[in-house]
């Protein structure tokens, strides 16, 4: 297959084009920018109906500009932009073609311009500035980075100065003699030896440049595939991430209010203690069952008052005086009272300090007398804030009055359920979202198993 003109020479441009840093020749003097010291302001082009290139600065001294114009029209066909490599003597270019195509290029001793293309798309080649100004493009192959041979540049990879009217100046033409044109007498010169002619390409070379062209442009189809299945893949797994994410947040809020309903739960059934079941009487045994509370009175402020506690309290005077000789534990009266204060005193309800009225602690043989007189003690005005004393051992206060009704308690379980069931259905997105991921991972393999030729690939992946 033989490709058209232009279109040959559009590929051809496309792989081997590649521009290099101008600069002001006296601003060179470390060899930065290789021949194109004296490019910026200058055009040139590629025989009488070939591209014309010419070079600007888009930051001065910093960012140059080449652009590839078509003749006829004036129309900018494609740019190079070009800036400093990393290293010291070095470019790097980036085209606005073959999807911004990107170039690193070396400056030789010689001031030439070695570059080669990053990816699968090398086409090395060296960019040279003739003693005529003329900027040529020349294929190389390099070995461990040097070049081991370079080609003549071609008619539309060789580009001659423009002159005033527009057209370009014979690439080769030698350059005039001094004085020439200004009327002084000057020796003569010998006659230029004309040029031979262009050997005609045979049509096998042209089908073989062809053929390579199409494989590169088909290496730089996959490449471009690749990166985009890449993208793909990885967009999958970062939704993937964030589906996870969120259901471990989920997760962990639906155990927050999980433990919130249960504690609350747990302090509500505290405050509000269930009438026991009554007990066999038991001859000559002690069948009492002692329930407590204890009151306390601020001055000038509020009152408070404990949950019914299933513990005794050991008065002098309630019961034998042999049971209070004889009890040595933590609960007789005057320690349970003074306990009380310190833990009404450091929960923060009460004044550090003084301030207090009255400390009054009871104690009943029985749930229905303690039922009686807490309701009694309840019926006060203003009435008194309930706190959550536990055990009368207690050195803290539990919780105030500030506990959560029968309703309150129905919200905070119901919230804890549907946390669940959000957590639970993002735990399944997640995974469905990753076994879907998978299973396109899987396709893709196989089809690219299929396109290599390996055996059996190709009807899984019609599967």
């Amino acid at each position: 297959m033989v490709l058209e003109p232009r279109v040959r020479r559009l590929a051809l441009l496309m792989l081997l084009a590649c521009a290099g840093w101008a600069h002001a020749a006296d601003a060179d003097a470390d060899g930065t920018w290789g021949i194109y010291a004296r490019l910026v302001g200058t055009v040139k082009q590629a025989g009488p109906s070939g591209y014309q290139l010419r070079w600007r600065w888009e930051v001065p001294d910093e960012v140059l500009v080449q652009e590839w114009v078509e003749p006829r029209t004036g129309k900018v066909v494609f740019t190079n932009t070009i800036m400093p490599g990393v290293s010291p003597g070095t470019l790097r270019v980036k085209g606005s073609y073959l999807g911004g195509k990107e170039w690193d290029g070396t400056v030789e001793p010689d001031g030439s311009v070695v570059f080669i293309g990053r990816g699968l798309l090398k086409a090395p080649h060296r960019v040279v500035l003739t003693v005529n100004d003329t900027y040529e493009i020349r294929r190389v192959q390099l070995r461990a980075g040097q070049v081991v041979s370079e080609s003549p540049a071609q008619n539309l990879s060789r580009f001659a100065p423009v002159d005033a009217t527009g057209g370009a100046l014979p690439g080769d033409a030698p350059a005039a003699p001094v004085g020439a044109g200004s009327g002084a007498v000057v020796a003569a010169q010998p006659a230029p030896v004309p040029a031979q002619p262009a050997k005609p390409r045979t049509a096998e070379e042209l089908e073989a440049e062809a053929i390579a062209l199409q494989e590169q442009a088909a290496a730089l189809r996959r490449a471009q595939a690749d990166a985009a299945e890449q993208e793909v893949a990885s967009a999958a797994q970062a939704e993937i991430a964030r589906l996870e994410q969120l259901a471990r947040d989920a997760g962990a809020a639906a155990d927050a209010a999980k433990r919130e309903a249960e504690e609350a739960q747990a302090l509500a059934q505290a405050a509000d203690p269930p009438k026991p079941k009554p007990r066999p009487w038991v001859k000559g045994a002690d069948n009492r069952d002692w329930w407590s509370y204890c009151a306390y009175g601020v001055h000038g402020g509020d009152s408070f008052i404990t949950q019914l506690i299933n513990q005794r309290i050991y008065h002098p005077y309630e019961g034998p005086r042999d049971e209070y000789d004889a009890y040595d534990g933590p609960n007789r009266d005057d320690d349970v009272e003074e306990r009380f204060i310190r833990a009404m005193q450091t929960s923060g309800l009460v004044p550090q300090q003084g301030g207090y009225i009255g400390v009054n602690c009871k104690t009943f043989g029985s749930r229905d007398s303690a039922d009686y007189y807490y309701r009694q003690a309840q019926q006060q005005d203003p009435a008194p804030r309930r706190v959550l004393w536990l055990r009368l051992e207690d050195e803290q206060i539990v919780g105030s009055r500030n506990l959560p009704t029968l309703e309150e308690l129905a919200a905070m379980k119901r919230a804890a359920e549907e946390a669940s069931r959000r957590a639970e259905a993002a735990r399944a997105a997640a995974a469905d979202a990753a076994r879907l991921e998978a299973a396109r991972q899987k396709s893709r393999k196989l089809k690219k198993d299929c396109e290599a030729g390996v055996p059996g690939s190709c009807v899984a992946s019609k599967q």
